[in-house]
């Protein structure tokens, strides 16, 4: 293999009323190797001072997999305990394929 199968960033976005909008990019192979890393930037995203939303980009993501849907709702769970909004951005394909097989599309807002 000659690089990485995913990549993980956390970009700062533009501040929103006395908060910061995450966004969070991901692309590549959303599957059990990348699950670890993925929630842990999730984590370490909602448990930001400050923040005030998360979006989660998967726009570029070619697989994902019951481990990396795991890794979403963890996300989306941690950042609803600490009051904050979090959505997906999302384009038609795999992301949108396993929600809707998985009967979870409507448990996420969408950016």
């Amino acid at each position: 293999m000659s690089g990485p199968r995913y990549t993980v960033r956390t970009e700062r976005a533009v501040p929103d009323q006395g908060g910061a909008a995450l966004r969070m990019v991901v692309t590549g192979e959303l599957d059990l190797l990348a699950e670890d890393d993925v929630a842990r930037a999730l984590r370490e995203a909602v448990g930001q001072a400050g923040a005030t939303s998360v979006v989660l980009d998967l726009t570029e993501v070619g697989f994902i997999d019951s481990s990396g849907l795991r890794a979403l709702l963890q996300g989306r769970d941690a950042a609803s305990a600490r009051g904050l909004s979090f959505a997906l951005a999302v384009v038609d394909g795999p992301v949108t394929r396993l929600l809707a097989a998985a009967g979870v599309s409507e448990w996420f807002d969408y950016a």
